[in-house]
């Protein structure tokens, strides 16, 4: 993603949707070389590119990026590609999304993004006990992945609670 951000600084300049990395010596820098963070694409002027970061996007915004003809470099992780694939492939055949996340990050709003059917996010074993006292939610077909960078001990701990409830479940070793 800074690769491409460098080049797009050399042709002119361009837009990350949202802030590219977690680091503000790099982004001040792109930025004073014309690759400033736009938060949607309403942001973005005429004739302007803009990269998807590494974190990616719904499938909306690919659509309004589309429809706005912005062109755009999309420079999501591959995992977290993945994972964009597997919950639009299994909420297309009708199961529902459990996603072990922070739900303000970036990440897993681009995740939901991509849901067809409901999802949900799960952060603590409060929001897993009140995901299990919903039994129309539970019964029926189910896939629980999680955020890339998610804590490896609460994607297990979660993971053993949630298998205990739901009998129709399928897990993305995300």
């Amino acid at each position: 993603a800074i690769k491409q951000a460098e080049r797009l600084a050399e042709d002119g300049g361009g837009y990350p949707l949202g802030q590219l990395i977690h680091n503000p010596l790099v982004t001040d820098e792109l930025e004073k070389r014309g690759v400033k963070a736009a938060e949607n694409p309403e942001d973005i002027p005429k004739g302007k590119k803009v990269i998807i970061r590494s974190h990616g996007v719904g499938q909306a915004v690919y659509g309004e990026l589309e429809r706005r003809e912005i062109e755009y470099i999309d420079a999501t992780c591959p995992f977290v590609a993945n994972i964009h694939r597997i919950v639009r492939e299994e909420s297309e055949k009708g199961a529902r999304v459990i996603i072990a996340g922070d739900p303000s990050h970036p990440e897993v709003k681009g995740i939901r993004g991509h849901c067809l059917t409901e999802s949900r996010v799960v952060d603590s074993i409060r929001d897993i006990e009140l995901l299990i006292s919903d039994k129309l939610f539970v019964q029926d077909a189910l896939i629980l992945v999680a955020q890339t960078t998610y804590q490896l001990a609460k994607w297990i701990e979660y993971k053993k609670i949630i298998k205990k409830h739901c009998t129709n479940l399928q897990i993305f070793d995300t």
